[in-house]
């Protein structure tokens, strides 16, 4: 049987080792579901990616100073397995942009 991601464990790692509050977390999980269930997403990314994506989208936002190699250096360390944030793959999308 293959990996089953878990979103929930998979952020609040994350975030922890970011150090973003637990509501950051939430607001980023949300952001991801929301996506994730929008009728015109079509999978460019993996999950985790998607979920690295909206962490490094949301830290953005808020102004919060987490750059693209942080992210990285934190799913290795927390994961074993380094995931870059790449939303330019699928955020040129004015309506799922609109989302985060």
């Amino acid at each position: 049987m293959g990996y089953l991601f878990d979103a929930n464990e998979y952020a609040s790692r994350l975030c922890l080792e970011l150090g973003l509050k637990h509501f950051d977390m939430w607001k980023i999980l949300n952001n991801y579901n929301l996506i994730l269930k929008h009728d015109i997403w079509v999978s460019q990314r993996s999950n985790r990616g998607l979920l690295v994506d909206c962490v490094y989208l949301y830290c953005k936002k808020e102004g919060l100073d987490i750059s693209i190699e942080a992210l990285k250096r934190a799913t290795k360390k927390e994961f074993g397995v380094s995931t870059q944030a790449r939303p330019s793959k699928w955020c040129d999308n004015n309506e799922l942009q609109f989302l985060i």
